[in-house]
């Protein structure tokens, strides 16, 4: 994405809810030149975290949510299975 200031663009709110935001400036930390951009309210958001249009930013979000569901699942998996030893060392 092409970023000459200001700009507008989508990002996700944490409670997922997709929000345009105008960008103001670069943000530049000690360990990345390209760290991200800094919003008008003063908000810094990484790269990854800005998204072109608002379809994108909620594309995002799915892929976000299914990769925490699949964690939830590995460990339902693992506390399923060490119930299942509790249970088998009650009898």
């Amino acid at each position: 994405m092409e970023r000459s200031y200001p700009y507008k663009a989508w990002i996700l709110m944490p409670s997922f809810k997709p929000v345009e935001v105008e960008f103001v400036k670069p943000y530049e930390a000690f360990s990345f030149e390209d760290y991200g951009d800094l919003t008008a309210k003063g908000k810094i958001m990484r790269r990854d975290e800005i998204h072109a249009s608002k379809s994108e930013a909620i594309k995002v979000g799915h892929e976000r949510l299914a990769k925490s569901r699949a964690q939830i699942a590995k460990l339902q998996f693992g506390h399923d299975k060490k119930l299942e030893a509790l249970k088998k060392a009650e009898k």
